[in-house]
């Protein structure tokens, strides 16, 4: 099972000793590694005979057996540098570089990257994109007993200027406009202007700026509401596709693919794209959040194979004329659906947001990769070799956008806090409020109530003025 991290099959040690072990055994994680380890099947088979499914505590030593149903013990271990690495063999587990990603990947990153400061998180994620868009519905999926296409959509998150989030949208936008003009998408955001668009052309690629611009429309314009549910739709949708516009006309695509890259500001992200509604409706768990600048690692410069821009270009044309195909994905369903039931675990309390539709994404990854590394495919099943890399891309993201989201609400918390405590001082009698009087409304601690005033104070909310008798009040600025 290669797709497993060492952390987790260290947690697996644990969980096996926990329900195993006694005072007088070794400790099972202490001989992490000795030969002792191959009786852990052993164990399970005895238990699984013993305790019934239904039992609480067997629980987790039922799921431990079905994941390790299909998989070699032991694990083995990620490889963290690929030696005599042959370009495009997706050798490596662990994603710590560019070097097991296909050669038409690494000469997009490459090519993107050179002489700007666009940082290789974003740049593999424009390579993707840029796959995606190729590919359109020249590549149709069967999973889970149903159709959908390659298509992702990829969110590039940071501060205004240092990301570079516009050079590396521009970047994407010219060169599939030199593979396929047709492919891009119109400027307009309009419901209408992109349902005709895809009736006209099938497979598009929505590159947009800024996207907290198209999100504040979407909420506040009447006009843009089916946007989003168009987008959701769009999603994982094969097949004819029909919507009723304006003065009653209709707009029709068969197998209509629509690709996404933009990019928001962190604070325009934490205020549009995460809550409720974008949650609870899976709209934010169709995107691949891209945190800038990602996680820290050591990226090798390489020089890949044949990464000019003329080679790239051709490379990509050759994926969007390709004939249409149907590929088989049966047999990536199970480790990839497994690996999403771990997102919680995996990546913190707000992995199960970022990783609703982990599994999906899985799939459509490892197709995106075999098409970069063996070109336009002539049917049959996608090979499990490209899952692997696809999830260690997955987990990655997955880790950094969580770790963002988390943050977000904490902040979205602390600001709830402020503003309910700028509301107890405004509601006083006399204008103001003692700090006993604050830390019993509050029911925090000193040091939260000290730094929740320090920042109403500092923005101008509220002022503290001292009594003749010694003591603090704090008073509310009102407007």
């Amino acid at each position: 099972m290669p797709w497993a991290s060492t952390t987790l099959w260290k947690r697996v040690a644990a969980a096996v000793e926990y329900e195993f072990s006694t005072s007088a055994k070794q400790s099972f994680t202490s001989r992490w590694g000795n030969d002792a380890i191959q009786d852990v099947a052993v164990y399970i088979d005895d238990y699984l005979q013993k305790y019934p499914a239904e039992r609480g505590a067997s629980s987790a030593i039922h799921t431990l057996a079905r994941l390790l149903r299909d998989g070699d013990w032991p694990p083995p271990e990620p490889r963290k540098e690929v030696e005599g690495h042959e370009p495009g063999s997706l050798r490596c587990y662990g994603f710590t570089d560019i070097k097991g990603m296909p050669p038409l990947i690494q000469a997009i990153v490459e090519n993107c990257v050179a002489d700007t400061e666009i940082s290789r998180d974003y740049a593999l994620a424009v390579a993707l994109s840029c796959v995606s868009a190729a590919i359109g519905n020249r590549v149709k999926i069967k999973a889970w007993n149903r159709y959908q296409f390659a298509n992702e959509y990829l969110l590039l998150i940071g501060p205004p200027k240092r990301s570079h989030k516009t050079a590396s949208c521009d970047y994407a936008k010219q060169l599939i406009n030199e593979v396929d003009w047709r492919l891009l998408a119109p400027h307009g955001g309009s419901v209408e202007g992109l349902v005709e668009a895809l009736a006209e052309y099938p497979s598009l690629f929505w590159v947009r700026d800024e996207f907290a611009g198209l999100l504040k429309q979407i909420r506040g314009q009447d006009y843009m509401g089916p946007m989003r549910e168009m987008m959701l739709e769009l999603f994982s949708h094969a097949g004819l596709y029909k919507r009723q516009m304006a003065r009653g006309r209709i707009y029709k695509a068969n197998d209509p693919v629509l690709s996404i890259l933009s990019g928001i500001q962190t604070e325009r992200f934490a205020e549009l794209m995460v809550g409720r509604e974008t949650t609870e409706s899976g709209f934010l768990g169709r995107f691949l959040l891209i945190d800038w600048p990602g996680p820290v690692d050591t990226w090798p410069v390489i020089e890949p194979w044949e990464a000019d821009r003329q080679a790239i270009r051709l490379h990509l044309r050759k994926l969007s004329q390709a004939t249409p195909v149907t590929v088989e994905a049966r047999a990536l369903q199970r480790p990839a659906g497994v690996w999403r039931d771990t997102a919680e675990e995996m990546f913190g309390e707000w992995g199960e947001k970022v990783a609703q539709r982990a599994e999906v994404h899985a799939i459509k990854l490892a197709v995106l990769l075999w098409c970069a590394d063996k070109g336009p495919p002539q049917g049959g099943a996608v090979p499990d070799q490209y899952l692997s890399p696809a999830l260690s891309l997955l987990e990655r993201w997955f880790k950094a956008a969580s770790s963002l989201i988390e943050q977000v609400h904490i902040k979205e918390a602390a600001e709830v806090k402020r503003r309910d405590l700028l509301a107890y001082i405004a509601a006083s009698k006399n204008g103001g409020r003692t700090k006993a009087l604050m830390l019993k409304f509050s029911q925090c601690s000193t040091r939260q109530l000290d730094e929740s005033l320090d920042a109403l104070v500092t923005r101008g909310d509220a002022r503290m003025l001292t009594q003749d008798d010694g003591r603090e009040v704090w008073y509310c600025v009102r407007s």
